[in-house]
């Protein structure tokens, strides 16, 4: 297989994808450092416990240099892997199952290609319909559960997921702009607010 070979792995090997996330100013709420480190440690306990191979496909949004946090994890919790940034087609190709820090559009891109998913949820983000397998507890009964789904499974979550993404994401952040500009979250955002009033004084926003 040419992802495989790209990426220096056998091909017997089983294969886990960790598609990890950043810290989204919205996931503040759910604690995202603590969120974060508990899933990336048991993805590691996981992948040790299954002797597999684990490849972590980084977050384009993480700061630089976080690979080498990854590549040092990796080492420490004695696991056979890789990390990389970049790739992402042969990544998920060379994959027998998605991991992913919070309901990831590397999802959708996953069930394209039939490679079934699981995910570790993040405080108020969720899938809108069925897909990928919400991790509550044990990875690895989720990953089996994953994998146990059938091509059409993944076949209709890939069409509903590709209908689910705004066409229109301006349109969709009107409602959320209007509401900080009549009432800023707090008194010291108003030299902010005041810029942000300028910057969008032409696009008939505010009543």
């Amino acid at each position: 297989m040419e992802a495989r070979k790209v990426l220096g792995i056998g091909d017997e090997d089983f294969v886990i994808i960790y598609a990890s996330s950043w810290g989204q100013l919205t996931s503040l709420r759910g604690e995202f450092e603590n969120e974060f480190t508990r899933s990336l440690k048991q993805i590691l306990e996981t992948a040790k416990s299954m002797k597999v191979t684990l490849v972590v496909r980084v977050h384009m949004g993480e700061a630089r240099g976080q690979e080498e946090m990854y590549i040092n994890a990796i080492k420490e919790a004695g696991v056979n892997g890789c990390v990389t940034r970049s790739f992402n087609e042969y990544v998920l190709r060379a994959g027998d199952v998605l991991v992913a820090h919070g309901p990831s559009n590397t999802s959708i891109q996953s069930s394209i290609i039939n490679l079934p998913s699981c995910y570790f949820p993040t405080a108020d983000f969720d899938f809108p319909t069925d897909g990928p397998i919400r991790v509550d507890g044990n990875l690895q009964q989720s990953i089996e559960e994953a994998r146990g789904k059938s091509k059409g499974y993944w076949d209709a979550f890939a069409k509903a997921g590709a209908e689910f993404v705004d066409p229109d994401p301006q349109k969709a952040g009107v409602p959320f702009l209007r509401t900080l500009l009549e009432d800023p979250l707090a008194p010291e955002q108003a030299n902010i607010i005041r810029d942000l009033r300028s910057h969008l004084k032409g696009y008939a926003i505010l009543p």
